[in-house]
């Protein structure tokens, strides 16, 4: 049976009023397992940035590699939590290091997602914002990793002790 995205992103600009003070960017949870992080539109300085970013994200889901895993409620509006179970961020570079036409590239290993924008795309605070909700959502395990044959062993879990006793050299 093939996954089925738990949930749909769009990256695009905020209307006025749609981003809480104090942010330049947001996670606004939409109807129907819809979501949408929403810039400040003074920050994005090439638009095509949002575009790219949601067809990049819509691929990590459509795939399976990232799984949405809030149930609702307010779990997104709560105070980042610093579980850090996974790391996900943007980290700019000079736009000749990505390939030709492309701003944003997601680098994914094991237990993280790094994802290359170019530095000419946005504003520093741009950057920073989508950093802090990124640090929300794959930290606290909003949204987590799918790594083909991954099994991360919980922090309440525990691992069986050896069966052979350890032997001292």
């Amino acid at each position: 049976m093939p996954y089925e995205p738990h949930i749909q992103i769009v990256y695009r600009l905020a209307e006025p009023g749609e981003i809480p003070d104090g942010h330049a960017v947001w996670i606004k949870e939409l109807p129907g397992r819809r979501a949408a992080m929403i810039f400040e539109p003074d920050g994005v300085t090439d638009p095509q940035l949002l575009e790219q970013a949601t067809l990049q994200s819509a691929s990590q889901m459509v795939n399976g590699e990232w799984r949405q895993d809030w149930t609702g409620g307010d779990r997104m509006e709560g105070p980042t939590l610093g579980k850090l179970l996974c790391v996900s961020r943007w980290e700019a570079v000079p736009p000749e290091e990505l390939p030709e036409g492309c701003l944003i590239h997601p680098i994914s290993r094991r237990g993280s997602c790094v994802w290359a924008v170019s530095w000419d795309s946005h504003a520093p605070r741009i950057r920073h914002g989508v950093n802090d909700q990124l640090l929300r959502l794959a930290g606290d395990g909003l949204w987590k990793q799918h790594w083909p044959g991954n099994r991360l062993v919980m922090p309440t879990q525990r691992l069986a002790p050896p069966i052979a006793p350890l032997i001292l050299a």
